[in-house]
């Protein structure tokens, strides 16, 4: 918007910054969309609700009850397939927990194998009486600790591997507990004799009375009883793992075939329900219960139209927020000043822009009651105006009247409102004053005479007319007439009784 440019009435002049109110706009027209589809859901609700009371009333036909009781065969047989699966699930599942059970005998058979050769063999040459309470190192060492550590480690070696000579029973029988118990009791001697070519390996390096050949063939002693042992501890660790990971496994698969079964059992007690239901068709108490069904979403209907109202107040509320956001200009005008620029801020009660009116001017007037009925928008009007005289005149027309009174002196009056039919804004200007002539009604070629010539007698008008006759007086004779339009000037249409040419008295002076 520009200074000088022209603007129609409602046209944006300036508009503030409003995007937040936007946003509020679209989020709250979203919100009676989503409104407005829950609605169509809870209509769809009570049309559901409907079909099923009228399908209680009318009663289950044959044809439903045969496919009821189809369907109640179909459920039956899946029941049995169910029940078949589960029962093939836990031999399945039973079946691949013995066989991991079953390989535990011979992996800890293979542990105490490696075990007892890590220990009477590999660890042999470390040690004098080695296989007593009281076991020696085979060589000198510069620290006597690593030594005495080492010579417990062997002590309680020995203890473990006969532990384990002893655990071989609960290895071979049946019980997948004991099983389980020898599997952890295994892997945790495996792991103390472990510690004992970890102690020899830390005293090997304090060596002093070894040569290289020895030392040599010693390092290689424990390598290879680390990496027995190692080898056993891996191979209980698989299995226990396998074990555990089956159990979850067999745990899962049951726990599914049982619930595939509970769900064919129950979908065969429903279907048997319903059969029973449809055979015995519906109670009072179920119409009853249905009809209370649709009473209860015709409800939801009711509820969702109030909140389809409510979002659209909300809407039409941030509207009106957006609406004062924008100036709009309220008349045909012309742009004559700006005062603020974008971005810029502006306090209340100061100009924003400024216009100059290109609509004709209007001018105001009050009227009478008794004349008021006379005058109706659309009729025309003359003007003049104290600044030229009665010799101008401006035409103007009805435009508006109010419909309340104003009381002006204690005479009810009506403000009308006048339009100059043409532009005369060059030289009309504001706060002038002027005359307003209301033409109500115009008729051409009448006979028109005084006002005051009328005499009303016993409800009929007469005028005196002067008669002259040869050879005769003047005379006065009185003439009944009709009157019509009354006129601003002081004249009235007679319609009958004279005619034109007659000398009407206007005035007779008493003698």
């Amino acid at each position: 918007m520009r200074v000088g440019n022209s603007v129609q009435p409602e046209q944006i002049l300036i508009r503030m910054e409003h995007a937040e109110l936007l946003a509020q706009l679209k989020q709250a027209q979203a919100n009676i969309e989503s409104e407005k589809a829950k609605l169509q859901e809870s209509q769809a609700a009570v049309e559901k609700e409907q079909a099923q009371l009228n399908e209680l009333k009318l009663g289950t036909r044959q044809e439903e009850i045969a496919l009821q009781e189809s369907i109640v065969q179909n459920k039956e047989k899946a029941l049995k397939n169910a029940e078949e699966n589960l029962l093939n699930v836990k031999n399945k599942a039973n079946a691949d927990i013995a066989n991991l059970y079953a390989g535990i005998s011979d992996i800890i058979h293979d542990a105490l194998a490696k075990a007892q050769d890590a220990v009477t063999k590999q660890a042999d040459p470390f040690f004098t009486d080695d296989d007593t309470p009281n076991p020696r190192i085979s060589f000198s060492a510069s620290d006597s600790t690593l030594s005495n550590s080492a010579e417990r480690a062997r002590v309680k070696a020995g203890n473990e591997l006969r532990a384990m000579q002893d655990s071989l029973s609960n290895a071979d029988s049946g019980d997948s507990a004991l099983k389980d118990v020898v599997l952890a009791d295994t892997k945790k001697r495996l792991e103390n004799i472990r510690t004992l070519f970890t102690a020899l390996s830390d005293l090997l390096a304090r060596a002093i009375s070894l040569d290289a050949s020895t030392t040599s063939q010693y390092r290689g002693n424990i390598t290879i009883a680390l990496s027995n042992i190692n080898s056993a501890v891996t191979s209980i660790n698989t299995r226990i793992q396998a074990i555990d990971l089956q159990k979850i496994t067999n745990t899962s698969a049951i726990s599914n075939a049982q619930s595939a079964s509970n769900d064919a059992e129950n979908a065969v007690a429903t279907a048997q329900r319903e059969l029973a239901l449809k055979k015995a068709g519906a109670t009072s108490a179920e119409i009853a219960t249905q009809s209370a069904q649709i009473k209860q979403a015709q409800a939801a209907v009711t509820a969702q139209r109030a909140n389809i109202t409510q979002a659209e107040a909300r809407s039409e509320q941030i509207n009106v927020q957006i609406a004062k956001k924008i100036l709009r200009s309220p008349i045909s005008a012309v742009v004559t000043k700006i005062d603020l620029s974008p971005g810029e801020n502006i306090s209340a009660n100061e100009p924003a822009v400024s216009l100059i009116s290109t609509s004709p001017y209007t001018i105001s007037a009050y009227i009478p009651e008794v004349d008021i009925e006379k005058v109706s928008p659309g009729i025309q009007a003359m003007a003049t105006l104290d600044a030229y005289g009665d010799a101008v005149v401006f035409s103007a027309k009805v435009t508006q009247i109010d419909p309340s009174e104003t009381l002006i002196e204690g005479v009810p009056t009506y403000k009308v409102s006048f339009v100059f039919i043409t532009n005369y804004k060059n030289r009309v200007k504001p706060g002038m004053t002027a005359d307003i002539s209301i033409i109500t009604n115009k008729r051409e070629n009448v006979i028109a005479i005084k006002q005051r010539a009328i005499i009303v007698k016993d409800g009929k008008k007469t005028v005196r007319i002067l008669t002259e006759q040869p050879e005769r007086e003047i005379s006065v004779e009185e003439l009944e007439v009709s009157t019509g339009l009354y006129g601003s000037d002081g004249l009235v249409e007679i319609t009958e009784g004279i005619r034109e040419g007659d000398k009407v008295i206007v005035f007779m002076k008493e003698k």
